[in-house]
């Protein structure tokens, strides 16, 4: 049996399903047999053999990949990544980095975004973070909602950026769509833009105008 991807699908939504896999091949749970059967080394082996083999994380994802109907795992990362909805509408002209510390300084291969919403929400070390992202043509209005469980006070930095090519590198585990969480190449120059209490900010939204490019899209883009 195969499976569909979900509308929205996420990179973090999907090694959970592969960690999963493993999790069920551990409590020798039946219905996992004929995703792994999937794989040309388990194939032809009986249930008590599969059961005994030892599989690994990349196994797993492989098997997951092939329920889903691609030929590897880096296939449907890349399929998962072209659809994830984007958060900026224009070439990023500020990079923001939300932290927990008091910084005077970013150290290399940190978090920047230029989203600025997204970088008050990473400020307060949250486990997970859940974007909802609507466009209507009608009132020329994209708004995005963010939740978050974080539970720490944080501090919103904007981040000295001169040579995005140089300063800066895509985040290989990133879900978000290209260009919307990059990691820093080298030690960077902060500035401190305000204190961000925990209280009352698990949850964001705001508005922006479309882009005039944009205005051919559905009136709204589903969750």
């Amino acid at each position: 049996m195969s499976r569909s991807l979900p509308p929205r699908p996420t990179m973090d939504h999907l090694r959970k399903q592969a960690k999963a896999i493993l999790r069920a091949h551990q409590e020798r749970d039946a219905g996992i047999l004929s995703t792994l059967r999937r794989l040309a080394q388990f194939a032809r082996l009986s249930d008590a053999e599969v059961f005994s083999a030892k599989v690994s994380l990349h196994e797993a994802q492989y098997a997951l990949a092939l329920e889903y109907g691609f030929v590897s795992w880096e296939k449907l990362k890349e399929r998962v990544e072209a659809s994830a909805p984007p958060l900026c509408v224009d070439p990023p002209a500020r990079w923001f980095h939300g932290s927990d510390q008091v910084l005077d300084h970013l150290r290399a291969g940190s978090t920047v975004t230029p989203v600025l919403e997204l970088a008050r929400a990473f400020a307060h070390r949250p486990r997970n973070v859940s974007l909802q992202v609507h466009e209507n043509s009608e009132q020329n209005l994209r708004s995005i909602q963010i939740e978050h469980d974080g539970q720490r006070d944080g501090y919103l930095y904007e981040v000295d950026v001169s040579d995005p090519d140089h300063d800066l590198r895509p985040h290989p585990e990133s879900t978000l769509a290209p260009g919307e969480e990059m990691l820093t190449t080298r030690d960077l120059a902060v500035r401190l833009l305000e204190s961000l209490p925990q209280a009352g900010s698990l949850r964001q939204e705001y508005a922006e105008p479309l882009r005039k490019d944009l205005a051919s899209r559905a009136v709204e883009k589903p969750d």
